[in-house]
């Protein structure tokens, strides 16, 4: 007979399809290596839903997408310990949701992160820049116009095929617009490229700085 269990973690996911697993994987490694789990029951009880958002960029989807993540928050999310959003852009479709239990808020922990007196360049979705989101939690900078058509090419391409050479090479070559600055990988498909190719340590992963703070919750809480 099956264990009546809460789910422990919830991860809304989807967006783009590889986020959530990633942000999973990484939750399973940090328990793994940090908090030395070595039995399947060693493990949180982790949800993750998946689901296929309608087109962010498409400005006449706002309705659609904030029903679409208000209706996954209250059926799946109201019944875990801890949940977050393996997105950042669907960051900006939060407002009026209520939320319940434990919310991790991915932009609120990297601001955590953000090394005293540096003032980063996110690399986001044409979306996520046009709502300014990372603005409202933490001082930073946009890429420019020719910049951020690139970066929005290379996230259609991550979202599309697997990670390739190419597709770091050029993210690198992005970089070296600002080799002084600290880089917030401000859409989870960079965390995805990060995780194939390792990027330089001036690079702020907010998927792994999500999954830290979701396992320092759990055990915690267990």
């Amino acid at each position: 007979m099956i264990r009546q269990m809460t789910k422990q973690v919830a991860i809304i996911g989807g967006a783009g399809p590889e986020a959530g697993i990633l942000l999973n994987q990484q939750i399973v490694r940090l328990c793994q290596k940090k908090y030395e789990c070595k039995r399947d029951r060693d493990f949180p009880y982790v949800a993750l839903f998946s689901f296929p958002f309608s087109e962010m960029l498409e400005s006449e989807n706002k309705i659609k997408v904030t029903t679409e993540l208000t209706q996954l928050i209250q059926k799946e999310c109201s019944q875990a310990e801890i949940w977050a959003i393996a997105c950042n852009t669907l960051h900006c479709y939060l407002k009026g949701i209520e939320k319940p239990n434990q919310f991790v808020h991915l932009i609120e922990e990297v601001a955590k992160a953000i090394t005293p007196g540096q003032k980063p360049v996110v690399f986001c979705s044409t979306t996520s820049k046009i709502n300014q989101i990372h603005r409202a939690y933490f001082q930073c900078d946009y890429p420019e116009f020719a910049i951020q058509k690139v970066i929005d090419h290379l996230i259609d391409e991550i979202v599309a095929n697997k990670p390739s050479k190419e597709t770091y090479d050029q993210f690198i070559s992005l970089l070296e617009n600002y080799k002084e600055r600290q880089i917030v990988l401000g859409c989870t498909e960079f965390s995805v490229l990060n995780d194939h190719f390792k990027l330089p340590a001036n690079v702020l992963d907010p998927l792994q700085i999500l999954a830290e703070k979701i396992c320092e919750l759990h055990f915690i809480k267990n």
